[in-house]
């Protein structure tokens, strides 16, 4: 045991191995094997410290260590750490390597030893030779593993080699291009050191160093480490290439706006340019190409835009046309500046040539446009781009935060420079300082009344972020505001900039004019339109347009205040707004708040106690409560989509966050914990309402009418329940006891449908049995099977009793056609078709009767009315009519005496259909009565012509009361008997007529 220790001791070391020791362990491992003879000898403890399978494991954990050991070497110096070249020598040439041969060894060593014990068949022990293999297959999992390290670590190295041009990529990024241009050695304030040497090129220079030290060192070894330091190299390449074809891609387009970018991407190139380290593993890639061909292309921008410049300087007036020229100007200065990137590098870098054409031009063009140029190399005037960054913030702390001091600072060290104007031969300073007041008039415009200013915030009700404009206006004061007797102020005449600084002063206090007169109109306008309206908008519907204005308009005002008047801002506000009336008409606000919540709520939880106790007169006031408009459906459905607004409202309090803040402020926080605690609170009456209706249904002081509006009512609450999370305890609700609710109702209904079919079986279709079939057709909508059956069949058994109404009229028609056999017009047909327009009131439910069985029960009438129409006609009148026609007058008309046909039967016949009811203006006495009267006019038409006189021998013998002379000659059809008497009427020409005026 101790020997195998110090063997394995000296395997562990970082040094070769000894020759013998691979041999000398092998050796050791037989002795253990033959020392498992002597078991019985020893005691088992003595003898498990020297078995096989201890020196095995020994051996074997050796092995892992070492190999954990160089695992965490690699992880520590180039996967966790970023360690160099040096490092690397170190480790992949010495450490990483010794262990891999070791390993290799070890491996091949165990390996033949296994072998050889399978060869000696005679002395072959399984056991030493099971011990090999074990070790020889341990010793190359170790070595896979650390062959897997390494390439994941080179992998590793080839990435990090990209990330850190990636990053030289984003540091360059930082350094912008403004109008307002760095001076002469002075780096931009945006740049960080980072972005302004190699740094990144050269340390991914020495990613790429240590992955060929790895690459030559270990490809014997590892095959798969061969080419890892090609891929390298062309990954590496291939990123600062990208970047050299984007900033062609955007010479290439010309546009002013992409100059930030182009000299980012410019420096990028020309720090990897200048990368000395970096350019020695890329010697092979035409490096100076990605930076040198894109100089080219701006130079010749350059000059194009100086020729342009140049060419117009020459001409006379070129001063007085100079801003003619401006944009040219800057641009060309701005492409000028893009030179001095070389400048930008603390390092040492690799010069452009080409650079030095477009300086020496830019220097000749500089004389003329001198003025345009120097007004921007002040070096206060840029921190005005810092205030309009923070007034543009989207966050309202750091606009409240935006300190002016320094801006105040730099005013009045200008206005002490002044005088170095006069050594400057031109008016830089003032114009500077002009420059600035200017800026801070325009920005003190938007901020006051620009279209996102505090003015025009306000009046979109964006109250929080007008706060925060407000205070920064305010805070705007310290820069004309004087600050002691030694400093002068700014608005005394004579002051450079003084006329500036009085209008911004003035804006200023015009400002807190304009918001006070807002604040003000503000609360008049909403005293007019919710405080002293409370009684025309709080019993309205919450859905009602006023009630809406009037909430809109209380939580405008309350947030207004909460903004002005609780916020840090209000501190730096009240000294210089009148905020007294804001806080009055807050307080009245708030009680009006707590007030309209109250009532809303107090409305939904009668609705729900009426449905609970199923109370007529209590649901009715509780429907009226909630609407007034409309019929009992109407306002029924109307007032569920009032309790589903006001739930609606109650369960969205950010509708209205101001509102119910204020609501939570001043209730009781045991009662009101949360904006939520009044929709709650309705949720578990809602479902108390239910319990008591159940309870209440089977009373026999509940009448089946409010049953079914209770159950109407649940269900078309139930129906209209949003989808929203917050109302899934109702819609749970209605899914568990409405169908219970239904059911026992149902029940109730039983007893009722009995007495609906005796009534149908007896051909009564009255108010009360439509009555009843509405009540069983509206008890089926809450889609219940047991209910949805009693109405078919109900519908279905009325659909067969108005069949058989229907061929007793039809029986009628027939048994007319012979009235001497007991016809009774009464009983045949009066009684029939007036029961079958009493059924017409039930029409609705025949169409919901499947199949053949369905009526069309209007159509069936009108059919009828025809068919009435056709057999009296045909059968009735036109035997009589041919009669007629014949001059057989006397038989056509008939004998009232006798029940036989004839025109007087059908007059009597028509009279007596007369209590048949009416369809559409029209019942079958009417009908008949028509054909009759058009008839009767076409006799009269027909008697009125002038026709030979019969003989009279011929004429039957006439009674005396049926015969009138007339002396004085009369028209024959304005003689008429009602009873269809002949009539003799004697004319001037001694001729007489034989007349039935019907």
């Amino acid at each position: 045991g101790d020997r195998m220790g110090e063997l394995c001791g000296q395997l562990m070391q970082p040094v070769p191995m000894e020759p013998n020791l691979l041999d000398a362990l092998s050796f050791l491992l037989r002795v253990a094997v033959s020392a498992a003879t002597l078991d019985v000898h020893f005691a088992k403890a003595d003898i498990a410290a020297v078995s096989v399978h201890h020196c095995t494991d020994f051996v074997c954990k050796h092995l892992t260590k070492l190999t954990e050991e160089c695992s965490q070497l690699l992880l520590d110096h180039f996967v966790s750490g970023t360690s160099g070249a040096t490092a690397a020598d170190s480790v992949f040439g010495r450490q990483l390597k010794l262990v891999l041969i070791k390993l290799q060894a070890a491996a091949a060593h165990f390996d033949d030893e296994a072998k050889l014990e399978m060869d000696n068949c005679a002395c072959s022990n399984k056991t030493a030779r099971e011990a090999f293999w074990l070790i020889a297959n341990h010793a190359k999992q170790c070595f896979e593993k650390l062959q897997t390290m390494a390439i994941a670590t080179v992998e590793k190295l080839t990435s990090s080699a990209v990330l850190y041009i990636e990053s030289a990529q984003k540091a360059s990024t930082h350094v912008t291009v403004t109008k307002t241009w760095w001076g002469e050695g002075k780096c931009p304030n945006d740049a960080t050191p980072a972005s302004m040497d190699t740094e990144h090129f050269d340390t991914a220079a020495d990613q790429l160093k240590i992955i060929q030290i790895a690459e030559h060192e270990l490809a014997q070894f590892i095959s798969n480490l061969t080419g890892k330091y090609d891929h390298a190299q062309s990954a590496v390449f291939k990123c600062i290439q990208e970047q050299a074809n984007e900033l062609g891609s955007l010479l290439d387009k010309k546009e002013e706006a992409e100059l930030g970018t182009v000299m980012a991407k410019f420096l990028f190139l020309l720090l990897a340019r200048s990368s000395l380290s970096l350019g020695k593993h890329l010697h092979d890639y035409n490096l100076d190409a990605c930076y040198e061909e894109p100089t080219g292309k701006i130079v010749g921008w350059h000059t194009s835009l100086v020729e342009m410049v140049e060419s117009a300087s020459k001409c006379e007036g070129f001063a007085e046309h100079v801003t003619d020229f401006k944009p040219q100007v800057e641009l060309s200065m701005k492409l000028a500046k893009l030179a001095d990137i070389e400048r930008l590098p603390s390092g040492a870098i690799i010069p452009s040539n080409q650079w030095c054409g477009l300086r020496s031009s830019t220097t000749e063009l500089s004389k003329y446009i001198s003025i345009a140029l120097m007004s921007y190399t002040a070096t206060a005037t840029d921190k005005l781009q810092y205030h309009a960054n923070a007034a543009k913030a989207a966050n309202c702390q750091l606009i409240e935060a935006y300190e002016y001091a320094e801006h105040a600072k730099d005013l009045q060290v200008l206005v002490r420079a002044k005088w170095c104007d006069e050594i400057l031969k031109d008016n830089i300073i003032e114009r500077s300082i002009l420059k600035m007041w200017n800026a801070f008039e325009m920005f003190m415009h938007e901020l006051s009344q620009g279209d996102s200013g505090a003015i025009s915030c306000l009046n979109k009700d964006k109250y929080a972020r007008a706060c925060s404009l407000l205070v920064q206006i305010h805070n705007m004061e310290v820069l004309w505001k004087p600050k002691g007797d030694e400093e002068r102020s700014v608005l005394v005449d004579g002051a450079c900039g003084s006329q500036i600084a009085r209008r911004v002063a003035e804006l200023h206090d015009r400002t807190g004019s304009m918001t006070n007169e807002l604040l003000s109109a503000t609360c008049k306008r909403v005293h007019a339109k919710v405080l002293e309206r409370t009684g025309k908008w709080m019993d309205a519907t919450v859905t009602d347009a006023n009630v809406k204005d009037a909430l809109k308009h209380l939580n405008s005002l309350l947030e207004l205040a909460s903004v002005m008047l609780r916020s840090q801002a209000a501190k730096h506000l009240k000294n210089w707004l009148d905020l007294s009336e804001l806080e009055s008409t807050q307080l009245a606000c708030q009680n009006i708040a707590v007030d309209v919540i109250t009532k809303v709520y107090g409305r939904v939880q009668f609705a729900f106690r009426a449905l609970g106790v199923c109370d007529p007169k209590e649901m009715e006031q509780a429907l009226r409560q909630l609407t007034n408009d409309g019929s009992t459906e109407a306002i029924q459905k109307a007032a569920c989509s009032e309790m589903i607004a006001i739930l609606q409202l109650l369960s969205r309090p950010t509708m209205y966050p101001a509102l119910f803040e204020a609501v939570r402020d001043q209730g009781d926080p045991s009662t009101m914990p949360n904006d939520l605690a009044t929709f709650r609170e309705l949720e578990r009456l809602y479902q108390s309402a239910y319990f008591d209706s159940f309870s209440n249904f089977g009373s026999l002081g509940t009448e089946p009418a409010s049953r079914l509006t209770a159950l109407n009512i649940f269900r078309t609450f139930g129906a209209s329940l949003p989808m929203d999370s917050v109302f899934e305890t109702f819609r749970t609700t209605y899914t568990h006891c409405h169908q219970n609710l239904l059911n026992s109702h149902q029940m109730l209904w039983n007893a009722t449908t009995s007495w609906l079919m005796a009534e149908f079986a007896n051909h009564q279709f009255t108010d009360q049995t439509y009555k009843a079939m509405c009540d069983l057709r509206d008890s089926c909508v809450a889609d219940s099977k047991a209910s949805r059956a009693m109405y078919k069949q109900a519908c279905g058994m009325l659909a067969g009793y108005v069949w058989s109404v229907l061929d007793a009229v039809q029986q009628g028609f027939v048994l007319m056609q012979h009235p001497e056999q007991n016809f009774s017009a009464q009983e045949h047909l009066v009684k029939p078709w007036n029961k079958l327009i009493a059924a017409r009131s039930h029409a609705s439910f025949l169409n919901e009767v499947p199949g053949d069985a369905m009526c069309n029960l209007e159509a069936e009438i009108v059919l009828k009315m025809a068919s009435f129409e056709e057999t009296f006609k045909e059968r009735l009148l036109k035997p009589l009519v041919e009669l007629f026609d014949k001059g057989d007058y006397t038989g056509a008309e008939g004998d009232t005496q006798v029940c036989v046909g004839g025109f007087k039967w059908l007059l009597a016949f028509s009279m007596q259909l007369q209590p048949a009811r009416a369809i559409e203006g029209k019942s079958l006495g009417q009908v008949a009565h028509a054909i009759l009267d058009e008839e009767r006019k076409r006799q009269r038409a027909f008697l009125s012509k002038s026709v030979p006189l019969p003989n009279m021998l011929q004429l039957p013998k006439l009674q005396e009361h049926n015969i009138c002379r007339v002396d004085a000659p009369v028209n024959p059809t304005d003689v008429v008997d009602a009873g269809g008497t002949e009539i003799i009427t004697l004319k001037k020409r001694m001729r007489t007529d034989v007349v039935d005026a019907g």
